[in-house]
């Protein structure tokens, strides 16, 4: 995967709809926003098998797990991209975040905003201090 020469346009597009939406499972979880910057940096949307398809967590887990072999987020994400020290992280980043109150596993996935992350809500984005972020990876 490459990032596309308007992906920054591309991806203020997604963060833009994303801003109000509430959390719902399959639709605008951490894992749909997450693939859908992606699919707005690269033009490929790594979820399309199993967007819409899952009502709970556990649905999620056993969809990522059926259509990608992974049986966690932060090794799909890794899959698509490299490493980068989270003090590093830019614009367009996916950022691994520590979430206490997240899903059983203690962490949700967001996009990394400048010098903040932005993660999914129960009722849309949130910005979040970089200094959340436990790993962060570089698509395309």
């Amino acid at each position: 995967m490459s990032r596309l020469s308007n992906y920054r346009s591309r991806l203020f597009t997604v963060i833009a709809k994303y801003e109000r939406e509430k959390f719902v499972y399959g639709k605008t979880d951490c894992a749909m926003f997450a693939a859908s910057c992606i699919e707005a940096i690269t033009g490929i949307d790594p979820a399309a098998d199993f967007r819409g398809k899952y009502t709970t967590v556990i649905g999620g887990m056993r969809k990522l797990k059926t259509h990608t072999g992974f049986s966690d987020r932060q090794e799909w994400i890794a899959s698509m991209g490299n490493s980068v020290q989270p003090a590093f992280a830019q614009v367009g980043d996916i950022a691994i975040i520590n979430n206490p109150d997240g899903d059983e596993d203690g962490y949700s996935l967001g996009v990394v905003g400048g010098s903040f992350v932005l993660a999914m809500g129960l009722n849309g984005l949130v910005r979040l201090p970089s200094s959340c972020m436990i790993a962060a990876y570089r698509i395309g």
